[in-house]
């Protein structure tokens, strides 16, 4: 509200923060952590991630990677983070809650994030680990025990089944008892090994309406708007806006979101004023054919909430959409072609940290 009072064109609502690329899992449709070894051992220190904060402003912070619990410094980052009043989402698979519990204390400004992607079937096949969905859950289970605020993020892949998503997201709400569940389709990322699993925008808004349909929708506490949960159910058109979400990491601000990188600045002001934004995202670029992902449209379907307030009420009261005509499609025919610009672009940076 700040920000619209000040008329203020583009703000920050969450800041994505990576401090460390290295993962302890290695997922063929994760497209985050391949990276030099030397890179994957670089990490930001503490003050890096409050100097970041400070540049942006968000009141909003997930902390991502990699696999945030690797790094050593994660309890002061988060400790610190806390102290300035800043919601934390300390994103992580959870092989390592149950370790690392005891460098946390519960607070109101303070969530583990654990990302599953559906029950052991299918999230054990996504992370290519077995054993890996009952270590997550012993985690959640341990965390709310010890009055801890958890959320789960769920990526949704085109191979599984909308029954088995259903019987997930009750799992989490009866059995688990989850303080949030941030769901999202899958991106394509250019730099993931499996290219045959992610999900197009077409099948994003089938699988979206059939999972809507569900009896027990109204008791998943989905953390998202009700006009992004129409978006994914193709009721309504957003153009992306990323600057919503930026993304800080060892390289700098990265341009021009989370999930893909064109480019760094060494300010968040910079990312801000020289980013060519009109040059991406669906209809614009090649590489954002397919993005219905919260990083970039959770940002709009929040902008046209506080600028419709009665149709963002009528939207919760009466739900979403799930039959009928879907709007039409953005128009693809004058994006402009993929570039293949992540090689040139990491060894740069490699170079200039002396990295390499």
């Amino acid at each position: 509200m700040s920000q619209k009072l000040n008329n203020v064109k583009r703000y920050p609502l969450v800041l994505m923060l990576e401090p460390k690329f290295r993962s302890n899992l290695k997922s063929p449709l994760c497209g985050k952590t391949d990276y030099p070894d030397a890179a994957l051992d670089e990490y930001l220190s503490p003050e890096r991630c409050f100097y970041a904060l400070k540049e942006c402003g968000a009141p909003v912070v997930a902390i991502a990677g990699g696999e945030p619990l690797l790094h050593d410094d994660m309890p002061e980052i988060v400790e610190g983070l806390i102290k300035r009043k800043k919601f934390v989402y300390l994103c992580t698979n959870g092989l390592l809650i149950n370790r690392c519990i005891y460098d946390y204390i519960p607070s109101k400004y303070f969530y583990w994030s654990v990302e599953l992607d559906g029950l052991q079937e299918d999230h054990d096949k996504i992370v290519d680990k077995q054993g890996a969905f009952e270590e997550a859950v012993s985690g959640i289970r341990y965390a709310k025990s010890r009055d801890f605020n958890v959320t789960v993020n769920c990526t949704l892949y085109l191979h599984q089944r909308t029954k088995s998503i259903i019987e997930f997201f009750n799992f989490l709400t009866n059995d688990l008892k989850v303080d949030g569940i941030n769901i999202s389709p899958s991106y394509p990322y250019e730099r993931a090994s499996d290219q045959d699993h992610f999900l197009s925008r077409e099948n994003t808004k089938r699988i979206f309406r059939a999972i809507f349909l569900s009896k027990k929708f109204k008791k998943w506490k989905l953390n998202h708007t009700p006009f992004y949960l129409d978006f994914l159910a193709g009721n309504q058109s957003y153009y992306c806006k990323p600057w919503s979400n930026p993304t800080f990491n060892i390289f700098g601000w990265q341009k021009p979101c989370f999930h893909l990188n064109e480019g760094y600045y060494k300010t968040f002001q910079e990312l801000m004023e020289k980013t060519l934004w009109d040059q991406y995202g669906t209809g614009s670029y090649e590489k954002c054919a397919d993005c219905m992902t919260h990083c970039g449209y959770e940002g709009a379907a929040i902008e046209d909430m506080y600028e419709r307030p009665f149709k963002a009420l009528s939207k919760k009261l009466f739900g979403i959409k799930t039959r009928g005509p879907m709007l039409p499609e953005i128009n693809l025919k004058d994006a402009r072609p993929a570039e293949d610009v992540y090689d040139r672009l990491v060894e740069s940076k490699m170079y200039e940290l002396d990295l390499m």
